[in-house]
């Protein structure tokens, strides 16, 4: 934690230390979640996270109980044994697929310790896409390219359905749905990864992670 950083808070500062060098694992999310908003207070919720990958930057609202993570903890805290083994993997790799996005948190351990690799990272909903957008630009990480579109069979459209999980915090879990022609659906396009590499170039692809809410079997038919 760096001593430079201006907290709202005594609270926060604290909780940022707790979150990040607290040696105890156990019942530290639920502490976060707990006491975040007396932390924050009843205003603004906006903050700059510093990231324990590589030391890279990301605007949070620490409102949202995936960014709250990024911001207190510097990471995903419950996926970090999985990121461990995603930065291990990407050591060496040149081209890495981030399927299923999100906020981007793969996409930005991968270049963390490959700074050299070409990230793709394919986020279908308009405004979290526009986030890692900004992310990747507050970096200077011109090697992350963000794409909005789904990863599907094939080429096409499809419906976005937004869920935020059964208690309505998880604000990452969107899925699509067949397009039916619903004038009022939301529309996002797709894209089959094979002709995605195709049209790119791309003849091999070293890492690739998918976490799309159980469409990954059709993502994976389109990656032959």
């Amino acid at each position: 934690m760096s001593n430079s950083i201006n907290y709202h808070s005594t609270l926060e500062g604290f909780l940022v230390w707790y979150a990040r060098r607290f040696p105890i694992r156990r019942g530290k999310l639920r502490v976060i979640n707990s006491f975040w908003r007396a932390a924050v207070g009843d205003q603004d919720t906006l903050r700059l996270a510093d990231l324990v990958h590589g030391g890279l930057k990301m605007r949070c609202d620490v409102s949202e109980m995936l960014q709250r993570q990024f911001y207190f903890f510097g990471t995903y805290f419950v996926a970090e044994d999985h990121l461990r083994c995603w930065a291990t993997a990407a050591k060496g790799a040149r081209v890495v697929f981030d399927v299923g996005a999100n906020a981007g948190i793969y996409s930005l351990a991968a270049l963390a310790i490959q700074p050299d690799a070409t990230v793709h990272a394919f986020e279908p909903t308009p405004e979290i896409a526009v986030r890692l957008r900004e992310t990747a630009k507050l970096n200077g990480l011109d090697r992350l390219y963000v794409h909005e579109v789904a990863v599907s069979s094939e080429n096409g459209f499809a419906t976005l359905k937004r869920c935020r999980g059964e208690l309505g915090t998880n604000e990452g879990m969107n899925f699509i749905a067949p397009d039916l022609g619903d004038s009022g659906a939301e529309r996002v396009q797709t894209v089959c990864l094979d002709q995605f590499c195709q049209h790119h170039a791309i003849d091999h692809v070293d890492l690739m992670k998918l976490d799309i809410q159980g469409h990954e079997h059709s993502a994976l038919e389109g990656a032959e």
